[in-house]
């Protein structure tokens, strides 16, 4: 480097990989500066100002109040992610990929598997989402899930904390019960698979809260908890 400014310095072949790393990231960084001052942050460079700029900014998606719930367990909030962007390998996938011949839904045996009908328009599927609404005791629609839950339609936060890690809960025992019928021809009973994902969420939950309830959310817990 010597006689040479860093910000045009060049690393040379024969140098390591680390110092090689250094240098590419000064070269990343080197269009955030003008005249040398970082043009991002009034105060200055930060990390914080650095890290956003670099990561760019996107428009924040409806379902992110769902999805990234803190009570969400990363498996599930994962699955969920994989739902709404159509991931998961469902049968219509492995019939066009070769892998199986078989269409039919596992839970339902009734009509084609493909994710709409699995997580939307199976009867295995309503039924959970039913037992959902009469475990919560409040109205989550049929159709458009995700802007209800955006629109903040549940009295309090802790029913939208609670509403919408079990919902996310449900879809992904509803895909592990899928998986477990088509290794063991067996499906779980509705009844039960709600009922788990509910003490699993209920439990997580009064693990990480700290904070006192509203005589609101006190009675609701109370009537949901029975």
């Amino acid at each position: 480097m010597k006689g040479s400014a860093w910000t045009d310095y060049t690393a040379p072949l024969d140098c390591s990989w680390t110092w090689k790393k250094i240098v590419q990231v000064k070269d990343i960084f080197k269009a955030g500066y003008h005249d040398n001052t970082w043009i991002h942050n009034v105060s200055g460079y930060s990390i914080a100002s650095g890290y956003n700029w670099l990561r760019t900014s996107s428009p924040k998606v409806p379902w992110r109040f769902i999805c990234w719930n803190s009570l969400n367990i990363p498996k599930t909030a994962f699955i969920y992610w994989a739902t709404l962007h159509k991931k998961l390998l469902t049968r219509d996938r492995l019939v066009q990929m070769g892998i199986c011949s078989d269409f039919n839904c596992c839970l339902c045996d009734s009509a084609p598997e493909y994710h709409d009908h699995l997580f939307h328009d199976c009867v295995f599927t309503r039924r959970c989402m039913s037992l959902l609404q009469l475990k919560l005791q409040f109205p989550v629609p049929t159709d458009d899930k995700i802007r209800w839950f955006s629109a903040g339609r549940c009295k309090s936060v802790l029913q939208k904390l609670l509403a919408g890690a079990f919902y996310v809960g449900v879809i992904h025992a509803i895909w592990m019960a899928r998986n477990h019928d088509r290794l063991h021809h067996s499906v779980i009973h509705p009844k039960v698979l709600v009922h788990q994902v509910w003490n699993e969420v209920l439990e997580r939950w009064k693990k990480r809260n700290r904070s006192p309830l509203s005589p609101l959310e006190t009675q609701w817990l109370s009537r949901v908890s029975m």
